[in-house]
């Protein structure tokens, strides 16, 4: 640098520039000749450094550095190099002092004001492309990525603006920040739902109670689908009927809404009852337990037995059971029982309780139809009839044969 500052002041003097104005003069031109060589650097870098490591990015196996190191964060990285090379070659141009000239601060702070401008820049595209990662990738799909990016964008943001404002007035940012106290309340009723939502957002995170993909069911707001994005203020949900529903994430915190995901891990449940008419239930003849020990459903001891007597329903039962272990379409690792519960007015209930492996909503009401339809079609096999309140058909026909009673007594 000494050496170039000798070539310039010998080219003024060269021109007539003596005392004072040469070292002004001097100063001033080793600054332009900073500026320029700045901007040479970040024009290489941007049209010779870029290409190649945005061709190295392209041919790595993996997709993740070319969504995160795409071509916006790469031209922002080159266009922080300027304002470096230039903040660092700036001094050394005044030897090694700074001057006082106003011209010279001006340069000089709007110089830091563009480096942290850049900065936060380049910071924004990746906080942007790590969002647009976690919407496309199926790990971090399922993880609340993007509402932590926006309050990280939230949380830069804020800093680089205190840095900005520190850099104008030339005072420390951490002096500002200490002066902020007086301006947190106003803050909080400013951006009130925003630190709610966040806190919310946050909330959901840390005890897994929501991700996107996830099937969830909020009965008081009618909301029923899946959950498409969870943002820091909103959790949008395309309902079954094809709405969009924009809930805040507070209302998910402080009401209760229903989260189906474990369906798709551990399979969809079955819970249906049946109700047997208890005038129906008998003990079985010997034909019938001769038959029902062929099929296996009675044992031995019990068809040798002449104390313990065999009940239809029981064997009815065991019937159901052996059909839902046969039935490929059924979790045979999970919970899977014919029960019978309390007696009621309406009959003796039955109750189905088992998994199946589909998880697709269409498919599994078609299992499950099938199923109840075939169990309720065996029913009569055993002489047990199932219980239902009477039917217009019913009162019809029993009004007609009260009629045909009474002509024939007439």
């Amino acid at each position: 640098m000494d050496g170039i500052r000798i070539v310039i002041a010998g080219v003024w003097q060269f021109f007539g520039i003596e005392g004072e104005a040469l070292g002004a003069f001097t100063h001033w031109s080793l600054l332009v000749l900073a500026l320029a060589f700045a901007l040479v650097c970040g024009a290489l870098a941007s049209y010779i450094v870029r290409p190649i490591v945005q061709n190295i990015i392209n041919k790595s196996p993996s997709k993740v550095d070319d969504m995160l190191l795409n071509d916006d964060v790469l031209r922002s990285a080159c266009r922080i190099i300027p304002a470096i090379v230039y903040l660092y070659l700036a001094p050394l141009c005044f030897d090694g002092h700074k001057p006082d000239y106003w011209a010279y601060v001006l340069i000089e702070r709007a110089s830091d004001v563009y480096l942290t401008v850049m900065i936060l820049s380049l910071i924004n595209h990746i906080l942007n492309n790590l969002s647009r990662l976690s919407t496309t990738h199926d790990r971090l799909r399922k993880h609340y990525i993007v509402g932590l990016v926006q309050f990280l964008k939230l949380v830069v943001f804020c800093l680089g603006a205190i840095i900005v404002v520190a850099i104008v007035i030339n005072r420390s940012p951490m002096s500002l920040i200490a002066g902020l106290g007086a301006a947190a309340t106003v803050t909080m009723l400013l951006f009130r739902d925003s630190i709610v939502g966040l806190v919310a957002g946050i909330q959901l995170n840390v005890n897994d109670m929501l991700k996107p993909g996830d099937w969830i069911t909020i009965k008081k707001l009618g909301v029923d689908g899946y959950v498409q994005k969870v943002s820091l203020t909103t959790v949008k949900v395309r309902n079954f009927d094809n709405t969009i529903a924009t809930i805040p994430p507070s209302i998910l915190v402080s009401d209760s809404f229903m989260n189906w995901k474990e369906i798709a891990e551990r399979g969809r449940r079955v819970k249906r009852t049946i109700y047997i008419d208890v005038q129906s239930v008998r003990f079985c003849t010997a034909e019938e337990v001769a038959e029902y020990g062929s099929l296996g459903l009675v044992t031995e001891e019990e068809a040798a037995s002449a104390a313990q007597r065999v009940v239809n329903l029981t064997v009815f039962r065991r019937f159901v059971t052996a059909y839902l272990r046969r039935n490929a379409e059924v979790k045979h690792d999970d919970w899977l029982m014919v029960r019978q519960l309390e007696h009621t007015q309406g009959g003796l209930p039955i109750e189905l309780y088992f998994y199946f492996r589909e998880t697709d909503f269409v498919r599994y009401e078609q299992l499950a139809a099938e199923a109840m339809e075939y169990i309720i079609a065996s029913a009569p096999q055993f002489g047990v009839a199932l219980y239902q309140s009477p039917t217009g058909a019913d009162i019809a026909g029993l009004i007609k044969a009260a009629g045909a009673f009474s002509r024939n007594c007439d």
